[in-house]
């Protein structure tokens, strides 16, 4: 149960936050205490993995991934920003919007989705 809730609140944390409250993300002040929550999470995660993977598997690997969802995210609204001069627009139920709104948001919600999965499946060979 603990490996399930650890599972989906790592790979689902900053994705859930992009969905519903986009504006987070795009405030300076809100993204930086999501990073430094994200970097807590992370260090918690590496600390856990190596003081209990010498007597049990773990998943606690699994709080790395929001600090790694959450960079991606800042290095591809930091590339839009700087090409288009504005942030993007949600697309997701409406008409409005441009070609690099829907690229944008495409290319960071299949990111955002397989970033769990490859990294967990990388980290789980690691352990094993």
């Amino acid at each position: 149960m603990a490996d399930t809730a650890l599972m989906f609140g790592g790979s689902m944390g900053v994705t859930c936050i992009w969905l519903f409250r986009r504006d987070w993300l795009a405030k300076k002040e809100a993204r930086r205490i999501l990073l430094i929550l994200c970097i807590v999470l992370a260090f918690v995660g590496l600390l856990g993995c190596a003081i209990l993977l010498s007597e049990r598997p773990t998943r606690l690997h699994f709080l790395i991934f929001p600090l790694a969802v959450l960079l991606f995210h800042s290095v591809l609204l930091r590339y839009f920003e700087k090409r288009l001069q504005r942030a993007p627009i949600d697309t997701a139920f409406t008409a409005a919007g441009s070609l690099e709104d829907r690229i944008f948001n495409i290319v960071f919600a299949v990111v955002s989705l397989l970033v769990p999965v490859v990294l967990g499946s990388f980290m789980e060979k690691l352990a094993s």
